[in-house]
């Protein structure tokens, strides 16, 4: 942590968020700017537990849902096979 040059902080609260800020500080016995640096510290290690939000992890509760994709490609492509079969007027292909 670098100590040398410290960083300041100004910021604005709302009444509610005052009164919860002078509550933590009086019950933790710390100073605001110890109460601000812990929050701080608690989500950024919350944050870091988390997993990565990104396309893959969103959908991945999704993936595999509908069984094998192999399968399924299988059967789709069967599906069209005997639908243009049908469209051509010709016999359609087995299953």
């Amino acid at each position: 942590m670098d100590t040398t040059s410290p960083h300041y902080l100004s910021l604005r609260l709302t009444p509610d968020d005052a009164r919860l800020m002078e509550q933590l500080r009086a019950k933790m016995g710390i100073s605001k700017s110890e109460v601000v640096k812990q929050a701080v510290r608690l989500m950024a290690s919350q944050v870091a537990d988390e997993p990565e939000s990104n396309a893959f992890t969103l959908g991945s509760g999704l993936f595999g849902r509908y069984g094998d994709a192999n399968r399924q490609s299988s059967d789709i492509k069967q599906l069209v096979k005997q639908r243009l079969a049908e469209k051509r007027g010709a016999p359609s292909v087995g299953r």
